[in-house]
């Protein structure tokens, strides 16, 4: 029987194999490289002791310890005592892969300083223990930049909330973001309730169509405009004058509608009143007109515009003396008349005043001087009719 030559056949399989152990290594190095070249900390913990079995260049930047330091260390050892309970909570939840993510966790440096890291964690096995993963991301800098976003926000809120106007920003499809307080006591909505929802979760079909047309408005005209709205309640109808302009993203866009609305329920309720009181002046027969303390006319009824041919736009702002001509009056008359007027009494006589076309009228009137809230003359009204042939 020939003998076989197994000298070969070792020697290839002793170069095959080193062959192999060369690729491993290789490969073993490149990992490494790839290990201590990550941005972000990784660090590699026994699930049973807790104790650290390695970790990259990274965290031992981020901890201030070297790899020889960190393998004698544990996980109690590199958080806050009081936070402890909570840190071990979340390394059982990731060990048993109930969470990937522990946000914002505090972690403590070798010199005692605290950063704050999301760690990004799985269970792992290592020549047959278990072992937990866990990547380390800094986000102290974030978190100081949302703590002071946050500040600056409660700031604005702050402001905002006592402010006496009516405040809310809505997005561009009408979402609700934010209401201030005299938004949410006004309509009895919080603005935990309001936000996301839109104006016809709050308002009545037609008053929510009204607003919903001033928001578009804004959007279309790329400008703040103003517009009167008129709010149903239960108990009253509220009338609103409302600045409303577009807010802008990073691009100059707009993202949202800004608004600013005052309640002008009693301006509008005197306004109403003015009209009918205004209705009932110029159905009147008689001549009335206003004039302010210097004598010029600020207002005439259309009484007066038909008596003495101008129109109302041609008397405003002038005298009667030097609209219509008036007839002169006796030097004693007239310091009678002032003297009257200054002591707060009606005053009646009769006048000769010239029409717009020349006729000579006689009237007679009556002036009577018109008084502010601290007695004090700000004007007169006087009433004229023409006197009896």
């Amino acid at each position: 029987m020939a003998k076989k030559d197994f000298g070969g056949l070792n020697t290839t399989l002793i170069r095959q194999l080193r062959k192999k152990i060369e690729e491993l290594n290789e490969e073993k190095e490149k990992l490494q490289i790839i290990f201590d070249s990550a941005n972000d900390g990784i660090l590699i913990a026994d699930i049973e002791s807790k104790k650290f079995y390695t970790g990259n260049k990274a965290i031992c930047r981020m901890l201030g310890y070297s790899l020889d330091e960190i393998k004698n260390l544990n996980v109690l050892d590199i958080h806050p005592k009081k936070d402890l309970p909570y840190v071990l909570g979340q390394f059982k939840l990731q060990a048993i892969k109930k969470i990937d993510l522990a946000k914002n966790m505090p972690v403590k440096r070798k010199d005692g300083s605290i950063f704050y890291a999301d760690i990004n964690s799985s269970p792992i096995r290592i020549s047959g223990k278990s072992y937990l993963l866990g990547i380390f991301r800094d986000i102290t800098e974030k978190k100081k930049a949302e703590e002071k976003l946050r500040a600056s926000e409660e700031k604005y809120k702050a402001i905002l909330n006592n402010s006496p106007a009516v405040i809310f920003v809505k997005d561009i499809n009408g979402n609700y973001l934010f209401v201030n307080a005299l938004y949410e006591k006004l309509f009895h909505v919080t603005n935990k309730k309001i936000s996301g929802k839109t104006d016809y979760n709050v308002f009545p079909k037609k008053a929510a169509d009204a607003f919903r047309t001033a928001d578009l408005k804004v959007l279309k005209a790329n400008r703040p405009i103003e517009v009167e709205e008129v709010v149903p309640q239960k108990d009253s109808i509220h009338y609103y004058i409302s600045l409303k302009f577009p807010l802008y993203n990073a691009s100059h866009k707009p993202y949202a509608v800004c608004g600013i609305a005052t309640d002008i329920t009693e301006r509008k309720k005197a306004e109403e009143k003015l009209t009918i009181l205004k209705r009932a002046v110029d159905a009147s027969e008689e001549v009335i007109f206003l004039t302010d303390i210097d004598g010029l006319i600020t207002y005439v009824n259309l009484e007066f515009t038909r008596i003495y041919g101008y129109k109302s736009n041609e008397v405003v702002g002038k005298t009667t003396p030097r609209i219509l001509k008036s007839g002169a009056m006796k030097r004693k008359d007239y310091q009678l008349f002032w003297k009257t007027i200054l002591n707060k009494q009606l005053v009646k006589g009769e006048i000769i005043n010239k029409t717009k076309k020349g006729k000579l009228i006689t009237m007679i009137g009556s002036a009577n001087p018109i008084l502010n809230e601290n007695k004090e003359i700000i004007g007169f009204l006087a009433i004229q009719r023409a006197k009896a042939k």
